[in-house]
């Protein structure tokens, strides 16, 4: 077969290692690329060469000029998520998907399901599900995190359980439309022989027989959680029930889990000073969230990043509240809630250090992305710490 990798990012490559032995493998990446497959849009517009089939990277946008060409030149665009389905078909697959809670709902099931059995946990959290195909034994369970992009090409209807945890305003820019974006979600439902909605997303799928109300189920007390990720708890021991796992089992994990990191996550207290540290938070949506959890006493809250077109006038702000924004996406923050503005995050905490001595929570969640100034949430989760320490 001719097939074309549209995007040469983490998935593109895992794509094309899998494919390059046994069929004609080309390449398409923004950055040129020296190889000899390599075709640049110039090129594909050029020369209109056919395929097989193309398989789309999550970072090509269907409204990108690139993607609109590699339809109208190939039989049919997949993900690699979809190509990955095609070699797994007899395992048993969870698929998780929604705007937020995506990688701590994948790491509660991998927490709770790794106890009697084998798992992979695969695809947006941050390994491709194609990379780990030869290690994937026949009676493994995959657990995918799924992005929106990622469902956008995925066509195989063999979940056996999908997980949808919300669907909030996020990433409509990157989108058609919010339509778009919440049928992108929903696209799981068809997908999956069971699926977990909440009471929200209930009224979209009022005929389906195969739905477990999140709503409904059973509290499994975690003492560690706070009130939004003890649904997700919820959720796992639920599904975890079903593989065997017995009662002290369960209760016996909530003592092992751990959230990930940057995410809610409490550093330390400096004085009257607590810092809080939710990188991770790329959203209007997930900042809220974490407000919701600390608002027991004012915050200082830290916004900044790349923003995604978002209205940051409904950040969740209380009276005594002070919003400080910084990198590029400031002014815009500045103008819209806050109260003053910095341009890197070194300067932020410098002046909240000098500045502050009555009692607030500072609560680090830029609600941006982070690729302004750092490689990734990581990256700038990482920054905060050493800041705040020195």
């Amino acid at each position: 077969m001719r097939i074309l990798i549209l995007g040469f990012s983490l998935s593109g490559k895992s794509a094309y290692e899998l494919l390059k032995d046994n069929h004609n493998v080309y390449i398409y990446d923004k950055k040129k690329i020296n190889m000899d497959n390599y075709f640049s849009y110039y090129r594909l517009k050029k020369e209109l060469p056919y395929f097989d089939l193309v398989i789309r990277s999550p970072g090509i946008k269907q409204t990108s000029k690139i993607y609109q060409l590699a339809v109208s030149l190939s039989k049919k665009v997949i993900s690699e998520i979809e190509l990955g389905l095609s070699y797994i078909q007899d395992n048993y697959i969870i698929g998780v998907t929604g705007s937020n809670g995506k990688t701590t709902l994948v790491n509660m099931l991998y927490h709770l399901l790794s106890k009697n059995n084998r798992v992979h946990k695969l695809g947006n959290i941050g390994v491709p599900l194609t990379s780990k195909i030869h290690e994937i034994k026949k009676d493994d369970i995959v657990i995918l995190e799924l992005s929106s992009f990622q469902l956008e090409n995925t066509y195989r209807n063999i979940f056996d359980i999908g997980i949808i945890t919300n669907i909030l305003d996020n990433h409509y820019d990157s989108v058609f439309s919010k339509e778009c974006y919440i049928a992108s979600k929903l696209k799981l439902v068809n997908l999956s022989k069971v699926i977990y909605l909440p009471n929200e997303l209930l009224t979209y799928q009022k005929r389906r027989k195969n739905i477990v109300k999140v709503n409904d189920l059973r509290e499994y007390t975690n003492l560690n959680l706070n009130k939004y990720n003890q649904i997700y708890w919820n959720i796992a021991c639920d599904i975890a029930r079903k593989f065997n796992l017995n009662e002290k089992d369960i209760e016996e994990s909530q003592y092992f889990f751990k959230m990930d990191h940057y995410r809610m996550e409490k550093i330390l207290t400096k004085g009257n000073l607590t810092f809080i540290n939710d990188s991770k938070s790329t959203s209007i949506s997930s900042t809220n969230a974490c407000l919701d959890v600390y608002n027991d006493r004012p915050r200082i809250l830290i916004l900044g990043g790349i923003d995604k077109k978002e209205n940051f006038s409904k950040i969740k702000k209380q009276n005594k509240d002070i919003i400080i924004s910084y990198g590029k996406s400031k002014l815009k923050i500045f103008n819209s809630c806050g109260d003053m503005y910095f341009e890197t995050l070194d300067e932020v905490i410098k002046y909240i250090n000098k500045s502050y001595k009555k009692e607030y929570y500072v609560v680090f969640s830029p609600a941006c992305a982070s690729f302004d100034q750092y490689s990734s949430y990581i990256e700038r989760g990482e920054k905060f710490n050493k800041l705040i320490n020195l």
